[in-house]
């Protein structure tokens, strides 16, 4: 009896797929099952878009992607946005003249986000781009989503003529620094402090 070979995707599990698995078991078919990572390749699925504030569903991931970056450890372990002031980070990112806010896509789904700024410096003459929030779900950290962001980010920059890219990240934060390093950033010459005054 010949033999059916069928590749399944562990992080991608198509139900009609298992079904018709299960159908041919049931009929008494010889099945090779494969299970595979879907990690193996991921370059491939991964596609970066300027964020459209006309679309509701990238409104939403936005405001997805922000709550998981507040809720984790490098984002001070905060709650969610409440409604009043998701409308508010939509109707203000929507509204500043020179946000720059990328999203990753991951088979179809919004799983990155970098929130940018694009400023002018008044040493160099020349715009620059400062990277204001940069997160990835976790379940898809490890598949280069972040590297692929900064990138598309780098392109920009390149594209408007900018003298740099600047960017905050936290002093306990060693993976994304490792990142950063590897993307080509240094600490500021000499170490600058980054202050803040807050209002109520």
């Amino acid at each position: 009896m010949r033999m059916i070979h069928i590749s399944i995707h562990l992080e991608r599990i198509d139900p009609l797929k298992l079904y018709f698995v299960l159908a041919l078991m049931v009929a008494g078919m010889n099945v090779y099952l494969k299970f595979a990572f879907f990690k193996a390749n991921p370059s491939g699925m991964v596609k970066i878009i300027e964020c459209n504030f006309d679309d509701p569903h990238q409104c939403n991931a936005v405001i997805t992607l922000m709550n998981h970056y507040m809720a984790d450890e490098m984002g001070g372990k905060l709650p969610p946005y409440s409604d009043e002031i998701a409308l508010k980070i939509i109707e203000g990112l929507k509204n500043h003249p020179s946000r720059l806010v990328l999203l990753a896509q991951y088979s179809g789904e919004y799983v990155g986000l970098c929130n940018c700024f694009i400023n002018f410096a008044t040493f160099s003459a020349k715009p620059f781009i400062n990277i204001h929030d940069i997160v990835v779900l976790d379940k898809y950290r490890g598949l280069k989503i972040g590297r692929k962001l900064m990138e598309a980010i780098d392109t920009k920059a390149r594209e408007l003529g900018c003298g740099k890219i600047t960017l905050e990240v936290r002093d306990d934060n060693k993976r994304a620094q490792k990142l950063y390093k590897n993307m080509g950033f240094e600490e500021g010459k000499p170490v600058m402090h980054f202050w803040s005054k807050y209002f109520k």
